[in-house]
């Protein structure tokens, strides 16, 4: 899995580009990447991209994540990995 900062853009969260660019430099189309996200601003850039969010309740309460329209909202990291069936 490739990571990339999204830091080196000129609109940044909630504006779409630092997603748009990652999954450019990622090779996928933004509909089939797979964003995990703790930020409102994060998810609405996401989601303005065209990806895919799983949002984590570290930040926020899950109310504001599903207002956002996060595909997915888990509450931890363990949730997150069964999930993703990461072991």
């Amino acid at each position: 899995m490739a990571v990339f900062p999204c830091d080196h853009h000129r609109g940044g969260k909630p504006h779409p580009e630092p997603y748009l660019k990652t999954a450019e430099k990622l090779g996928v189309a933004p509909a089939n990447a797979l964003v995990i996200e703790d930020s409102m601003n994060g998810v609405r850039s996401a989601k303005a991209a065209g990806c895919r969010v799983i949002a984590i309740t570290t930040s926020f309460p899950r109310e504001r994540l599903v207002e956002l329209q996060a595909d997915y909202v888990v509450d931890s990291f363990a949730e997150l990995e069964r999930l993703l069936h990461i072991a």
